[in-house]
């Protein structure tokens, strides 16, 4: 897998600008299953699949890969590979520990690009809060929460809702699993007036959405001695059922005067917005009895109760937002209680509905009404700032913001160039939706040459009510979704011969403005340099064009006359620049390969020498490489058989080659008329073999 990620940082740019983003940090409570967020875009429509690549690590340890040949990841990791393909590289880590909190990277490879984000995650475990001691023997009361995680946490005191100094809180202990323990110890005056007050002790902890408490009766112990103590247990069993009385005296006073049992409205925010937590409050004082807690949801079809399991225990109900709703109960003291309901508001599910809380205990109910009238939707962003082209030579921009309640907004765009209005007029088109929220589409036109200034920007803001701070989007030359950047196309290096002028053309399409220069260099082992100004033997030709769909394209040419002294292994590159360009785009042709045919100036030489011999002699100049083969025969009616051969090679100025071979045979090569010498000569610049024949005829040739 890693030999591959090497390769696709290998591969060519995927014209696409990689851009990743990701929170710094993260919470879950452990035995939670947590979505760790990441996600990315390139300014291409669609990612493909052969470029892209992602990798999460865990304290620099890698847990998972994914690209085009598959994934590897640890256990517990969940990841979508074809959410990935839309810009979703998040991972889910189901069951999360103590163990799992730390640092975790995210990286993603769009080849050649790569970039990646630190994301910490913040592991919670939630307490569990207990008083040991009922009585009091030690002038004390010792508070313990246990199985916590961080260790930072608080611990208060309360009697009857003072709260209470004379407390002390030990360093907290880490356990074998992690989580940690600490107590709190409450020192108690030896004032027997308060033997009937209720004792709070409170925790704070930031895994707990409200503090946890549990109560308790103080009760005296004194060990003077054993009768005193008895005494002291019988006094306190005693002043227990007194108080027991007191309460059941005071339950039946309060059925016949139910009068007094009340209910206050239900408290919840003055906006209700889209996709953000609700919790409604309703509190009961006097109330009769230990009650029953209901809430509905009311719509057209009548209120319909709102399920929740009962309490897994006394005091206050800690249920997760697992579901739609979360529902908590709480006493706050001898007939007071407090519910809450807690859920995120969905515009399309919540919008005009209305909340009842009741209070049922002994045959006596009363209730309440929250109306979801304030309700809010904020504009979601559809796709940044759209831009097309007019034949007049105008860009239209648009943005499209969705799903937003109430109608009102106010969107305003903005140029930031001198030679432009700062603010631009545009106009709006809304459409509503059938769940009652709002689409509108925003258009201006600006002038074609704005984005002939890479500095340029449109900018567009929007404000509604619902949203805390304006909104917005810009588009420039150099913005990742501008949408005419050139195109350039390879080179095509032709076949190259010394001395002969030969064009080279680089096309160049999709941009817009026309505002595109292409420089041509030469590289020969070294920087490419600039070429000079062009003369008869480099002309630069770039002619330009506009497209049906108003973009512009051109092709830049230029014609050399190669030679093997200048450009024998050098390249040509083309450099296109263009607004919308942070560096220029380059192409180049493959390292030039110079090659020179065999000249023959003039047919074979044939000379008469001394005892009946002829000698033939064939003269090639200008070629090259060096490597040429040259072959004599006798070529007969009946047969062809090979002649021996010489030859001498030497070299022009120019580096190109020359050849003069020669034969030498009797004469009596010629006895036939038909007969003939023929010489072949094969070099790499000839497709096929050359050659030329001498046919002589009749008589013997004597020396003159």
């Amino acid at each position: 897998m890693a030999h591959l990620l090497s390769l696709l940082l290998l591969l060519p740019r995927a014209c696409a600008e990689l851009q990743i983003s990701a929170p710094t940090s993260q919470a879950a409570l452990q035995g939670s299953d947590v979505l760790l967020n990441c996600s990315f875009s390139v300014d291409d429509r669609h990612v493909d699949p052969k470029y892209l690549a992602v990798l999460w690590y865990f304290k620099e340890k890698i847990i998972l890969t994914s690209d085009s040949k598959g994934k590897d990841l640890s256990p517990r990791i969940s990841f979508n590979e074809r959410a990935a393909l839309a810009g979703d590289a998040s991972i889910k880590l189901s069951d999360v520990n103590i163990e799992d909190e730390g640092l975790y990277r995210c990286v993603v490879i769009y080849a050649p690009d790569k970039k990646e984000k630190e994301i910490t995650l913040n592991v919670l475990v939630r307490p569990t809060i207990q008083i040991h001691n009922k009585y009091v023997s030690e002038r004390s009361l010792v508070c313990s929460a246990r199985g916590f995680y961080p260790p930072p946490i608080g611990i208060t005191w309360l009697r009857d809702k003072e709260v209470l100094k004379n407390a002390t809180l030990d360093k907290p202990l880490r356990g074998p699993d992690g989580a940690y323990t600490t107590e709190s110890t409450l020192t108690i005056a030896d004032d027997r007036g308060h033997t009937n007050d209720i004792f709070i002790c409170k925790v704070h902890h930031e895994s707990l959405e409200e503090p946890l408490q549990e109560s308790t009766l103080l009760i005296y112990r004194d060990k003077r001695n054993a009768w005193v103590t008895t005494a002291s247990i019988l006094v306190g069993l005693a002043m227990v059922g007194a108080v027991v009385g007191f309460l059941l005296w005071k339950q039946r006073l309060q059925k016949k005067a139910s009068g007094r049992f009340s209910l206050n409205d239900i408290q919840g925010p003055e906006k209700l917005v889209d996709g953000e937590e609700v919790v409604l409050i309703c509190t009961a004082t006097n109330c009769p009895g230990t009650p029953r807690v209901t809430w509905f949801e009311k719509g057209k079809v009548g209120p319909l109760e709102i399920l929740e399991p009962p309490d897994s225990g006394p005091g206050e109900s800690e249920q997760p937002l697992t579901r739609t709703y979360a529902i908590r109960k709480k006493a706050e003291g001898f007939g007071d209680y407090t519910t809450s309901l807690r859920f995120r508001f969905c515009f399309q599910k919540h919008n005009r509905l209305s909340f009842i809380c009741r209070f049922t205990s002994d045959k006596v109910f009363k209730e309440k009404t929250f109306h979801c009238t304030s309700v809010y939707a904020k504009p979601q962003l559809a796709e940044p700032i759209k831009a097309s082209l007019c034949i007049s030579g105008e860009v239209v921009c648009s943005i499209s913001l969705q799903n937003f309640y109430p109608q009102q907004i106010k969107i305003g765009w903005k140029c930031e160039r001198g030679d432009l209005p700062a603010k631009l007029s545009s106009k709006e088109k809304f459409q509503t939706n059938p769940d009652f929220t709002v689409n509108v589409c925003s258009k201006v036109r600006i002038p074609g040459d704005f984005f002939r200034d890479p500095e340029g920007k449109l900018s567009v803001t929007w404000e509604h009510e619902c949203l805390a701070a304006p909104g917005s989007c810009a588009l420039s030359a150099r913005s990742p979704g501008y949408p005419w950047n050139p195109v350039v196309e390879e080179i095509k290096t032709p076949l190259l011969f010394h001395g002969i002028p030969v064009k080279l053309e680089c096309k160049i399409s999709n941009y817009f403005p026309d505002a595109l220069t292409a420089n041509w260099l030469i590289k020969n082992n070294g920087s490419p340099e600039e070429l000079p100004v062009p003369d008869k033997e480099n002309v630069l030709v770039t002619k330009s064009q506009n497209k049906e769909d108003f973009t512009h394209s051109c092709t830049s040419s230029l014609t050399v006359t190669p030679t093997l002294g200048a450009h024998q292994g050098a390249e040509y590159v083309c450099r296109v620049s263009h607004p919308s360009l942070e560096t220029p785009i380059e192409r180049r042709t493959e390292k030039l390969r110079i090659l020179a045919k065999p000249c023959r100036k003039e047919p074979i030489k044939a000379t008469l020498m001394d005892s009946s011999r002829i000698y033939f002699s064939l003269y090639l100049q200008n070629f090259y490489p060096r490597d040429i083969k040259v072959t004599w025969y006798n070529d007969r009616k009946t047969c062809k058989s090979l002649l021996p051969s010489n030859e001498i090679l030497t070299q022009s100025e120019d580096l190109t080659s020359n050849v003069n071979s020669w034969v030498e045979t009797l004469g009596t090569i010629f006895e036939d008329p038909q007969d003939k010498v023929t010489v072949t000569w094969k070099h790499a610049s000839l497709g096929v073999t050359d050659s030329i024949s001498l046919c002589v005829r009749g008589r013997r040739h004597s020396d003159p």
